[in-house]
């Protein structure tokens, strides 16, 4: 009798060979300094000088200006009368100090330069991408899935396009990743330290960071509590050493810094069953605004279903990413303000990555894995062709509106004509106290006679028919001073 010997099906071959060259680390580095490079190119490629309006960088540069200069206290006094005075939601009397303190460094070299601050910025970004490989892919499998993700969020154009401006999203995404890798290695007691003074760090830059501690609780709790009821004190110490490390620094913080977020903290007393619908409804779009797709229960009920399904397979292993990952997503919802796309940032990376898992496990439970990988290598693929094409457009746009030549000059006079205790109202204040140094309040027309403001730079389609004496003018806006 003839035997007849088992012939390889080629596609399981392929996918065989495809996982075991993603096993080469060289290839791995290669792939990813090979991300990095292209990542760097695109951002420097939609990085202006100048910066879109919003109060926010102003507020973390003059931060910076502050450390530098030794005059916190005397930063928040002035961001305190602004935020109180003010017409509509300005913001935190101060940010946390951990991204200030981070731009600061370049501050003191080069000063107010957008350019090299943005790159700064962006430079978190890109070291980024090995740091999300090195966290997820840690399996032959996630190896591939890890890749996939990274192409997903290298090469958007909200990441890209992001690069052009000075927020704390990429030093935060930086640093939190950095957390999250050390909380889920085998540390030895001085990577405990380290776990500690990341978290820490995350924390410092952005209040959601302080979600990495119920990260680490959930990974002790899964990997390391076993037999915790005989732990030695020396046991017990090296599990306890982050949050430990983390209490002595917040404390040192809380007695060296004036802390400006208490304001943060009220705004919750405003939220209403209505705010968390909006707040869910437009991050739930977003969700599939981001891969590509249109809302509809088409789109949505298989999407959240895939997405449930990677967090449950995701869970078994590392369920400090369910945790973290749940949490600021609560955040969001519950926040009475409207917080925007930009704080989806630091958390789209593991929605891709639950997604993907997802994706991954219904082909595995169909007996037909291999194709998981080709769909989604075709789906990546045309991904990052729109996400490449919408950011090429981005390339040649004036995203300059607080620099131009015309604001330039009505800082300068404000600065040479007006006494330093003279109150400037401006849509956003914390840009002109910064370009300034002058005390600076929020108004409009029907507010700004019984305002703390001594004069007003409006735009001119704001105050209609004018009637206050004109100090100063410019094509598109006015500096009025009250009668």
């Amino acid at each position: 009798m003839t035997k007849i010997s088992h012939v390889p099906d080629a596609k399981g071959s392929a996918l065989v060979a495809l996982k075991s060259t993603f096993n080469n680390l060289l290839f791995q580095r290669s792939i990813l300094l090979l991300i990095m490079f292209a990542v760097g190119v695109f951002s420097l490629l939609c990085i202006h000088d100048g910066h879109v309006w919003g109060g926010d960088f102003a507020l973390y540069v003059s931060q910076a200006k502050a450390i530098l200069n030794g005059t916190a206290h005397e930063l928040y006094k002035e961001n305190l009368f602004t935020t109180l005075h003010s017409v509509g939601v300005i913001g935190p009397y101060l940010y946390p100090y951990g991204f200030p303190v981070l731009i600061s460094v370049l501050y003191y070299f080069v000063g107010m330069d957008f350019v090299l601050l943005k790159c700064y910025c962006t430079l978190f970004f890109i070291l980024s991408v090995p740091l999300f490989y090195k966290l997820i892919g840690q399996s032959t499998e996630n190896k591939l899935l890890a890749l996939l993700v990274i192409f997903g969020v290298a090469f958007h154009p909200v990441y890209l396009q992001f690069s052009d401006s000075i927020f704390s999203e990429f030093p935060y995404l930086f640093f939190s990743l950095l957390s999250l890798i050390s909380i889920t290695r085998d540390n030895h007691f001085r990577g405990q330290v380290l776990t500690g003074v990341f978290i820490f760090f995350s924390f410092w830059i952005r209040d959601v960071g302080i979600f990495l501690l119920p990260a680490l609780l959930t990974h002790q709790l899964q990997h390391q509590a076993r037999g915790w009821k005989s732990f030695t004190l020396r046991q017990w110490l090296f599990l306890l050493c982050p949050y430990i490390i983390f209490v002595v620094l917040l404390a040192m913080n809380y007695l060296l810094l004036p802390q400006g977020g208490s304001n943060n903290i009220d705004m919750l007393s405003t939220l209403t069953w209505q705010s968390i619908f909006n707040n869910f409804d437009y991050y739930l779009s977003m969700g599939l605004y981001y891969i590509n797709l249109h809302r509809s229960w088409g789109t949505l009920f298989p999407v959240s279903l895939l997405t449930l399904m990677g967090l449950y397979v995701v869970a078994r292993g590392q369920a400090s990413l369910i945790t973290y990952f749940s949490l600021i997503c609560l955040v969001l919802m519950c926040w009475p303000f409207f917080p925007g796309y930009r704080y989806l940032l630091p958390i789209i990376p593991f929605y891709l990555y639950f997604l993907g898992k997802g994706f991954v496990t219904v082909f595995k439970l169909s007996r037909i894995e291999k194709w998981s990988y080709v769909v989604l290598c075709m789906m990546m693929i045309a991904h990052t062709y729109i996400g490449i094409n919408q950011t090429v457009g981005y390339f040649d746009k004036n995203s300059n509106e607080v620099y131009t030549a015309e604001l330039r000059n009505a800082y300068a006079f404000i600065k040479a004509n007006l006494n330093d205790s003279d109150v400037v109202a401006f849509r956003d204040p914390r840009v002109l106290r910064l370009f300034t140094g002058r005390t600076t309040i929020k108004t409009d027309l029907d507010h700004f006679e019984h305002s703390k403001a001594d004069y007003w730079l409006a735009p001119k389609t704001a105050v209609g028919d004018i009637s206050y004496p004109v100090v100063y003018e410019t094509q598109n806006f006015v500096l009025l001073a009250k009668n």
